[in-house]
């Protein structure tokens, strides 16, 4: 078995694999997966989408804390930016586009990214970003 073998790994499930040569393979998936979706700035990209949504949910990007709303945010952001990188085949690119994406929409109401003008971002309730989700799978 290679890493090519690997097709969608998230870094729980590698460190859970008891069998430390199938473990060493599977993060070699891993990272190639991550290179091939984010490009060599990778960690960037990853870091400024999180803090973005930590940014829109209320809560310091700068700190370690999340919630449930920041995590389906982030998730959509991810779908999102998954979206475009299929489109342009360019993970600055379309991460780029992600970011025009999500702007311009925080001053519509029926729109996932909607930024609430009344002070604190508070986004759709988090019943709502989860129905959104899921009606896109």
């Amino acid at each position: 078995m290679s890493a090519q073998n690997f097709k969608i790994l998230d870094l729980p499930f590698v460190n859970s694999i008891p069998d430390p040569q199938l473990q060493k393979m599977a993060r070699a998936g891993f990272e190639k997966q991550e290179l091939e979706k984010y490009g060599p700035e990778a960690g960037l990209i990853k870091s400024q989408m999180v803090a973005l949504a930590r940014k829109r949910t209320g809560i310091d990007p700068n700190s370690q804390g999340t919630s449930p709303t920041t995590a389906l945010l982030n998730a959509a952001m991810v779908r999102r930016y998954d979206e475009n990188l299929e489109k342009y085949k360019n993970p600055l690119k379309a991460w780029e586009e992600t970011q025009i994406q999500i702007d311009a929409e925080k001053d519509d109401p029926t729109a996932l990214f909607y930024e609430d003008p009344a002070g604190a971002v508070k986004n759709k309730p988090f019943f709502l970003i989860s129905k959104l989700l899921l009606e896109k799978e």
